[in-house]
């Protein structure tokens, strides 16, 4: 085909076909990995090579400007790639040097030229635009981007490239060196006439050129603009060029080393895909993709290389398919007519041939010295007069008169059509040699890989002298070698066919389109085929395929023919016999066809009738075996058993529903999962040792008539066990309340027998008996004392009987009279005292029980157990124990009716009586209250709702056998469709409700099955509905336009910010619905039942596939989830297996076609959402694999995009985002985005747009955020940024929104972020302890029972807690740390290298307050990359410089606010702020209407504090601020009354402080080693102190020369001050400071907007 008619697209296509084919052949192979090594080394090659090998051209955006065979080899046993190899024929040079206008230059250098703008990697080759360079820019209107082209993403997948086929990184260094050499070339110009020099203005790329080139700016120089005359005297003579000769050594520099780097990347290409060794296993195909036709305004050499290349590939094409067909009719002896075909055979030897050819006469003008351009034109001329052909031309004198340039051309008649050629630089091509001075620098170069590469392209003789041949006759060698492997294949011609020339899709030119298809041969194909025979069958294929039309046995092809033409299938002018094959006519190959058709129905009929027999009998014995092994499952009572007989009970008609052993399967199944329950109720029940809570268990399963289960005995066993345990320690604290020592030894005694003796009680038993017997003890030693006036004994004998209480016993009272220390003594027991009794106080008045039980021991030590205060928390003791063992017994009640709730038979209302006179018999001695009663009340209203929920399912069954009776009878279809549709109402509304409140009895579950029984039938009914609607979205989605597309993401841009979850009451109230726990997604009633599910699984899976039915597993599904008709379930399993390769689970080499493909199924079908929906769920749901998660997570973020599910399941999907929405990483912003994003598609419909693969692949590179941007006044405002969002673009939409004016040529607003760390998510049960410890220490003890109660939704019991108490305490950790965004450091090594500096610095500092994001960057990155480290973005819209003299306005004064009350601009002294706290108390009252506090109290309640910098208080308590504050208020701010007034008067006290609109950042400044604080504003670049109160050291942008960034640090150049000493460093870069930063990209930013934009 033609140049731009998609030649090198249809071999991307068929190289990915061949190697995804070959990819899956690997799959089962041991050799798996190598095979998909080299596939992907295949795919790779092509943006490789199109990089350095296509241009944009006026026919083409991507024309390949060199031809290339690959040949890939394949292992015939195996069907796997196992090699290839790459060869390239003539590169376009001169494209190098010159293009025409609007086109380009070769794509590589566009692409490095675009990534060096925004990659600091490039730094060190010092790039510039592409508009900046000679060789790039020269079309009058330049064209260096191409509109659809992204040139970064490009050359991205060109690095990529070059990693898979082994390019290692040292050598990409020297690639892109190479590419800078060449571009710096074309910078170089020249002046001086006859004897050129190296202009003044291009010394400093001569430099740059030569450093890079490895050798020194004066022998780069001498190279162009001197030529070597020879070396007569061994002593070489040279001569100088003249501006034209110097530039085209130049150009003919450029060319050589390009074309040399060009060989090189293709011999890297050819060592990665290893040229596996000859084999009889090992065959090849081998795909031609080479330049097409080519015939422009001005046609040189290289468009005659083109041309013959084409020329000899149709005569290929000729001779396979017009001289072949017409030997192959000889050689059968078949008579046909002569067909008469345009042979170009005669225009290949105009160009070839040996000595009058047009190559060989130009080859021949090389040999003579005095040779030029005008020789060849006349020899070409020349032998134009001597041919008769016709096919040699040339303009005569009157047309080069009119037009001079044809003087200088001749004209080639091509089977496309003539081609006027100009001979201008033929001889200087064909000579394609590299002037000798070049040759010699190149060979000489300091740089061993630009060495390598002239080493690579020298060519001697034998002599070694340089070998000249000419550049044709080397091409047309190329071409034979080329036209001999393919004469050795079997061809497949791909014909590409060009509808139009300007580059549009949906043009169709027919003269353009016919005009090719007769230059190419193929009306000509069409009439061979016409007048001959076209269908060609050999004698044996013949009789195999139509020996069934004979109505009798044949033996051969003859027989057979005879019958054929006996019976009038077969006439004899429709066919003839050759020596080894029958050709046909069209007709009677369709008629032999047709009649074929006829004759195997009848036989096939036959066949299907015994083969359907067999069929139905063998599943008929295979449903007898399931009916018996339901029987016998019932029988044996095994709950494996009955669960695999119903799974095969999914393999009968109806399931085998209407079965009665079905029916008796599924009671057994639920009798035995009952029992499951109430065992699991009464171990459960055991493991608390809670007497009621055995006891209400014990009497649920009593109930089910389940007491005689093991574990019911179990039970009653431990229930006795307990109840004495509780008799002894009735009878242990009635002895320590007696203070009795006999019975204390008794009580201890039964607690040993009972093996409780570590019990609390017994420790206080055993610490009486101690305290009774040491009593004794002491008393007879004191008595002893007493009597002997020992002094020592007597003091040592009253403290003992102090420290036991007692100190009142007489014969201490008679040792007090001797010992005179017992006051100091008393003091100190007193105290001790004292501070129990204090302790025991507080834990009365917080009803603390836990606290009062761990104060008895001290109690009965100190012997105080005579206090008031003990005997009053004895009795408070006994009343919270009467209480706990209250709130047990209700809990168990409650706990024992849930687990029945859950049964076949479900509540019976004697549950519900018994907790409703347990709450009463509570309110009886706890207040009414209390949180433990109104959770009871809660769960009590919850039991009797289910329960009243039960009768309601009896109700509508009966309901329903009315309705359905009503729907049988009627005949008339509209008729129908209301009472059907009244039914199907009913029956949804009954299945929510159970679904709801979770009930789950027989009724209930009949109930859901009317239901999807009634759901099939409206389907059935719905389908030619569903069938219009599908193909009326296919319609809307082809007629869509650009122009649509816009305004629609418009529309839903505009709804998205309206439904701000903060501020959108309908946005709050779709989510609260949707939160309810029935809408699980699980319970979706649409969900297939497992033994449907399961129906084409063989037996022995079918268990295992059913239990991962909504889990990931990597197995394509067999059936879809949902109940959907045949043709649909055919969609949904496709659908599956695209989700499975996009995800990466199964192997695709077009995943994003995959997603499109899932995508466009949404769009087209709306009745298939829901099945996307759940696979996508399915996917995600329990995955392994964190990539295939991310992945199907990007797939439903498109999806919500573009379409929404139906109605019914849209709650269920949104109660799955809300689960995950809280989820640490990018998951939790996957669900917040895919939320707002189905607000949007619920309420909009679906987009009507097929989905492109561009965005779809730009989905893969950086993840789609929902950023939560804060605006200065406190509102969060969520905006959905899709992938390919920079910052300027977010920033126009907050601008527009908040109708914010701003200069697009000087903008004042950014985006700050600063890191916040991840807060972990804490459980509910962490969540009460801390709340509960702050609010009610009582409750710590019954927080297990709340979080049993509320398990289904904690939340909402957060919310009552909120709503009783106050708001949720802060987390117990320290204040969260501010962290920082850790930007890629992709150039470390290159930046210091180039610095001329060490990189071993350490970490530098961490920024502590936000920083504004460069407007390139992108918000998905950033989140990306913050989520990595564990980091939350916090996203700031406001100012980023604020000007002394510009108005102020209310978005200056919070962002001042701002800056001062999170301390960033740090004000510390009091009298500040108080007048600022004052203005914002002020603001605040102003705004809202509010009257001003008149106390200090009441300004704290206002919210005083949030409006004082931490640091601030600190120094100064809030209650001495607010006294402050209200003086300041009352005194100096009394008459500021209006609301401008207090702006400015806050924003004037803000502009005295040092750092008033800096962006602040953090460095290490690399002379000192020294951390710092850099503040940048449009006044300058200025140091900080460490506490931002005032600026140390300044540098005005008058004194910066220049400053510039690399992915470390940031840099500047400026004139050495006084002031600045310290800081500036001698160095030979031009750089003399230099700063370590995290920040370095940012600061440059700030920096260039400072200088370019806001300094005036």
């Amino acid at each position: 085909g033609e140049s731009g008619a998609g030649k090198t697209e249809a071999t991307k296509v068929f190289l990915s076909y061949i190697s995804e084919k070959s990819k899956r052949m690997n799959s089962t192979s041991s050799s798996a990995g190598a095979g998909v090594e080299i596939q992907q080394k295949i795919l790779e090659t092509n943006p490789l090579l199109e990089a350095f090998g296509n241009a944009k051209t006026t026919r083409n955006d991507n024309s390949s400007r060199f031809g290339k065979w690959i040949k890939v080899q394949m292992d015939n046993t195996k069907g796997t790639i196992v090699g290839g190899s790459l060869t390239s024929y003539l590169l376009e040079k001169s494209r190098l040097v010159y293009q025409a206008e609007e086109e380009r230059n070769y794509h590589i250098f566009y692409q490095i030229c675009a990534a060096a703008e925004s990659d600091p990697e490039f730094e060190e080759y010092g790039l510039a635009e592409a508009t900046q360079y000679y060789y790039l820019n020269q079309s009058s209107e330049p064209c260096t981007v191409v509109e659809g082209m992204d040139d970064i993403a490009e050359f991205n997948s060109t690095w990529n490239a070059m990693d898979a086929i082994g390019i290692t990184p040292e050598e990409k260094k020297h690639i892109i060196t190479v590419l800078v050499v060449v571009l710096g070339l074309g910078n170089i110009e020249f002046e001086g006439g006859d004897k050129s020099k190296v202009a003044a203005s291009s010394k400093g790329t001569l430099e740059d050129t030569a450093k890079h080139f490895g050798c020194s700016p004066a022998e780069l120089e001498k190279c162009m603009v001197k030529i070597y005359r020879g070396n007569p005297k061994e002593e070489d003579l040279v001569g100088d060029n003249n501006l034209a000769t110097a530039r085209d050594s130049r150009d003919g520099f450029a060319k050589h080393i390009y074309s040399a780097l060009f060989d090189w990347l293709i011999t890297k290409v050819n060592v990665a895909l290893g040229n596996a060794k000859d084999s009889p296993s090992i065959s090849s195909i081998g795909v031609l993709d080479i330049f097409g036709f080519e015939s422009f305004q001005l046609n040189s050499f290289e468009q005659l290389c083109i041309n013959y290349t084409n020329e000899r590939l149709q005569g290929h094409f000729n001779s396979h398919i017009f001289k072949l067909e017409q030997e192959q009719y000889k050689k059968e002896g078949i008579d046909v007519s002569k067909i008469d075909f345009k042979d170009n055979l005669d225009v290949i030897e105009t160009i070839d041939k040996s000595k009058t050819g047009i190559l060989q006469i130009v080859a021949d003008s090389l040999k003579l010295k005095t040779a030029t351009d005008e020789t060849i034109l006349n020899n070409l001329k020349k032998a134009a007069d001597e041919s008769s052909a016709g096919i040699l031309t040339y303009p005569s004198a009157k047309e080069a008169k009119k037009d001079p340039s044809l003087g200088q051309s001749f004209q080639v008649m091509h089977y496309a059509g003539p081609v006027i050629y100009n001979i201008d630089r033929f001889l200087e091509k064909n000579r394609d040699q590299v002037p000798v001075l070049v040759e010699r620098l190149g060979l000489a170069s300091k740089n061993a890989f630009i060495k390598q590469l002239f080493q690579s392209k020298t060519k001697t003789s034998s002599k070694g002298a340089r070998k000249v041949v000419a550049l044709g006759i080397q091409f047309a060698g190329q071409l034979n070698d080329l036209m001999g492997e393919l004469n050795a294949t079997q061809p497949h011609f791909i014909r590409c066919v060009k509808p139009n020339s300007q580059k549009e899709r949906d043009i169709f030119d027919a003269h353009m389109v016919l005009e090719q298809l007769t230059y190419a041969g193929l009306l000509e194909v069409c009439k061979i085929r016409q007048m001959g025979y076209p269908i060609r069958r050999d004698f044996v294929e013949f009789h195999q395929r139509y020996k069934a039309i004979a109505d009798q046995a044949t033996a051969d092809y003859t027989a057979l023919i005879k019958a054929l033409v006996s019976a009038g299938v077969m006439k004899d002018s429709r066919f003839q016999v050759g020596n080894s094959k029958v050709f046909l006519k069209d007709d009677q190959a369709q008629s032999l066809e047709d009649a074929r058709g006829v004759a195997l129905t009848k036989y096939v009929t036959a066949i299907q009738r015994c083969v359907r027999g067999f069929v139905v009998r063998r599943k008929h014995k295979k449903f007898k075996t399931y009916i018996e092994n339901m029987k016998k499952a019932v029988k044996a009572k095994d709950k494996a058993l009955l669960k695999n007989a119903i799974l095969d009970f999914g393999q009968l008609p109806y399931g085998g529903k209407h079965l009665s052993s079905y029916r008796e399967g599924i009671d057994q199944l639920n009798r035995i999962e009952d029992e499951e329950r109430m065992t699991k109720l009464i171990e459960d029940a055991m493991a608390t040792r809670d007497i009621n809570q055995i006891k209400a268990a014990l009497e649920a399963a009593a109930q089910k008539q389940m007491s005689g289960t093991k574990a019911a005995k179990e039970a009653e066993s431990l229930l006795k066990t307990i109840e004495s345990e509780i008799a002894c320690i009735k009878h242990l604290r009635e002895a320590i309340e007696a203070n009795d020592e006999g019975k204390l030894q008794t009580a201890v005694a039964e607690a040993k027998k009972l093996n409780i003796q570590d019990c609390e009680e017994a420790r206080d038993a055993q610490v009486a008996i101690d305290a009774i017997q040491k009593e004794k003890q002491t008393v007879a030693a004191l008595d002893k004392a007493v009597k002997s006036s020992n002094i020592a004994d007597m003091k040592k004998y009253m403290n003992q009987m102090a420290d036991i209480g007692k100190k009142d016993h007489p014969l201490v009272k008679e040792a007090e009279a001797k010992v005179k220390e017992d006051a100091k003594m008393q003091a100190k027991i007193a105290a001790e005292k004292e501070g129990v009794l204090f302790q025991l106080k507080k834990a009365m008045d917080e009803r603390n029980l836990a606290l009062i039980n761990e104060l008895e021991q001290s109690v009965i030590k100190l012997g105080i157990q005579a206090d008031n205060v003990v005997a009053r928390s004895r009795q408070i003791r006994a009343e919270l124990e009467k209480e706990k063992e209250m709130l047990q017994k209700l809990n168990a009640e409650t706990t024992a009716a849930n687990a029945k709730a859950q049964t076949k038979v479900g509540l019976v209302p004697d549950d519900v009586v018994k907790i409703k006179a347990l709450i009463k018999e509570a309110e009886g001695m706890i207040s009414s209250d209390d949180d433990t009663i109104v959770s009871a009340k809660d769960e009590l209203s919850r039991l009797e709702k289910q329960l009243e929920v039960q009768k309601m399912n009896d109700k509508t069954l009966t309901e329903y056998k009315g309705l359905r009776e009503n729907l049988n009878a009627e005949k008339d279809p509209a008729k129908r469709k209301v009472a059907a549709d009244k039914l199907f109402k009913v029956l949804k509304k009954m299945d929510m409700m159970n679904q709801e409140f979770g009930v789950n009895t027989s009724s209930a579950v009949e109930v859901r099955d009317r239901l999807k029984q009634l759901q099939l039938e409206i389907d059935e009914r719905e389908k030619e509905a569903n069938e219009k609607a599908r193909k009326e979205a296919q319609e809307r989605m082809k007629n869509a336009t650009e122009d649509d597309l816009e305004e629609e993401e418009a529309r839903r841009m505009q709804h998205i910010a309206e439904i701000n979850e903060l501020f959108s009451p309908k946005h709050k109230e779709l989510l609260a619905e949707a939160s309810n726990p029935s809408y699980h997604f699980a319970k979706y009633s649409r969900i297939r039942e497992d033994a449907d599910f399961v129906r084409n699984i063989p037996a022995e899976y079918r268990e295992r596939v059913s239990a991962s039915k909504l889990h990931f597993n990597k197995k394509p599904l067999t059936r879809s989830l949902c109940v959907l008709e045949e043709d649909q379930n055919h969609t949904a399993l496709r659908i599956n297996r695209a989700i499975l390769q996009y995800c990466g689970d199964s192997s695709s080499s077009f995943p994003a076609t995959m997603a499109q493909f899932v995508l466009i199924r949404g769009l087209e079908d709306p009745t298939i959402t829901d099945e996307i929906y759940l696979q996508l769920i399915k996917h995600m749901n329990g995955n392994p694999k964190s990539d295939s998660e991310n992945r199907a997570w990007l797939l439903m973020c498109l999806a919500t995009k573009n379409f929404p599910p139906t109605a019914e399941f849209a709650p269920f999907l949104l109660n799955y985002f809300i689960n995950h929405r809280n989820k640490k990483g990018l998951i939790g912003n996957y669900s917040r985005l895919c939320i707002v994003q189905l607000d949007a598609t619920i309420e909009l419909g679906p987009t009507w747009f097929k989905p492109n693969l561009e965005e779809i692949q730009s989905y893969r590179k950086r993840p789609p955020v929902l950023a939560t941007i804060h605006t200065l006044d406190g509102r969060p405002i969520d905006y959905p940024v899709t992938p390919e969002m920079a910052v300027h673009q977010v920033l126009d939409l907050i601008k527009r929104k908040e109708k914010i004016e701003d200069d697009v040529e000087r903008p004042e607003w950014g985006i700050y972020v600063l890191a916040e760390d991840v807060v972990e998510n804490e459980t509910p049960r962490d969540r009460l302890i801390r709340f509960y410890k702050h609010y009610n220490p009582a409750k710590l003890a019954h927080i297990d029972m709340f979080l049993d109660h509320w398990k289904s939704n904690p939340e909402e019991l957060f919310e009552k807690l909120t709503i009783k108490y106050g708001p949720e305490p802060a987390k117990d950790a320290k204040t969260q740390k501010k962290g920082r965004l850790a930007m890629p450091i992709t150039a470390a090594m290159q930046a210091v290298k180039f610095l001329g500096i060490g990189s071993n610095k350490g970490t530098p500092p961490a920024p502590q307050i936000p920083w504004a994001l460069p407007w390139w960057t992108h918000l998905g990155d950033v989140v990306f990359r913050m989520t990595k480290q564990n980091k939350n973005p916090r996203f700031v819209f406001k100012r980023r410089v604020l000007h002394k003299s510009a108005t102020t306005d209310k978005w200056h004064f919070y962002q001042c606010q701002e800056d001062i009350r999170l301390g960033y601009m740090p004000m510390l002294d009091p009298n500040k702020v108080a007048i600022l706290a004052g203005l914002s108390m002020k603001h605040l009252c102003l705004r809202d209407s509010k009257a001003l506090p008149s106390s200090g109290a009441g300004l704290i309640d206002l919210g005083l504090k949030d409006y004082i910098s931490e640091a601030a208080l600190e120094n100064k308590s809030i209650e001495d601020y607010a006294t402050l504050t209200l003086n300041i208020l009352n005194t100096q701010l009394n008459k500021v009354t209006d609301v401008n007034k207090v702006y400015e008067e806050y924003v004037d006290m803000c502009k005295t402080h040092p750092i008033y609109g800096m962006n602040l950042f953090y460095v290490r400044h690399d002379l000192s080693q020294k951390n710092y604080v850099i503040g940048v504003d449009t006044n300058g670049i200025h140091v900080v102190d460490e506490a931002r109160s005032k600026v140390t050291r300044s540098f005005d942008y008058s004194v910066i020369r220049k400053f510039g960034a690399t992915a470390e640090y940031f840099w500047m150049n400026v004139e050495s001050t006084k002031q600045s000493s310290g800081w500036i460093m001698n160095t030979n870069s031009g750089i003399n400071v230099l700063m370590y930063t995290l920040q370095s990209w940012e600061m440059y930013d700030t920096v260039y907007d400072a200088t370019h934009t806001f300094h005036a």
